[in-house]
């Protein structure tokens, strides 16, 4: 191989590498995003400012114990509702944990709360979404979440919030030792498919 080859193997190299991390940026980009925890909901599994990464719907089914991102539900519920679009898409976001899905029973103590009244079974193409926290506003009040409205599944945490911090939390708890990352789900398996 002469040198002029080899200049000319490297640059073209150089050129279709560039290329390659351009398309994959690209690509990463319309699937990972980041969504602040607003709220207690999730408390204290997730604290109000953590920043979440999350990638959007993919090939793969919510499972049970899945942290994922939602539309935030009109006052009825979420039933064939289109996700607002606004320049503060956190606000009109949930995340809350998949229960259950589809052909799982409705937990019995669950089924008195009007979203989910008398209801025996999730409706399949349907999850059940509770928040962490006691208070959360979630399946319990809304009803199913269609499995297409959902917008994302939490990875991971990237950034504690101020709540997080010693003394950060003021709803009259200490604030909880945050989980490892990836975050478990309540039966101790992770999330990220792993």
């Amino acid at each position: 191989m002469t040198g002029t080859t080899s200049a000319a193997l490297a640059g073209a190299t150089a050129v279709a590498l560039a290329a390659a991390a351009t398309l994959t940026a690209r690509l990463l980009r319309r699937r990972l995003f980041l969504v602040t925890v607003r709220g207690l909901s999730m408390f204290p599994t997730l604290a109000p400012g953590d920043r979440m990464l999350a990638v959007g719907p993919g090939r793969r089914p919510p499972r049970t114990g899945d942290i994922v991102v939602a539309p935030a539900p009109r006052t009825v519920g979420w039933a064939g509702q289109r996700a607002a679009r606004t320049d503060d898409r956190d606000a009109h976001r949930v995340i809350k944990r998949v229960a259950a899905v589809g052909g799982d029973r409705v937990p019995e103590r669950l089924r008195s709360f009007s979203g989910l009244r008398d209801r025996e079974s999730v409706p399949e193409g349907t999850v059940l979404l509770l928040g962490d926290g006691r208070h959360s506003e979630d399946s319990r009040h809304w009803g199913f979440c269609p499995q297409h409205l959902l917008v994302g599944r939490v990875l991971l945490r990237v950034a504690r919030g101020p709540a997080a911090a010693p003394g950060g939390h003021t709803g009259g708890q200490p604030p909880a030792p945050g989980p490892p990352v990836p975050i478990p789900a309540p039966d101790g398996t992770r999330t990220d498919g792993r």
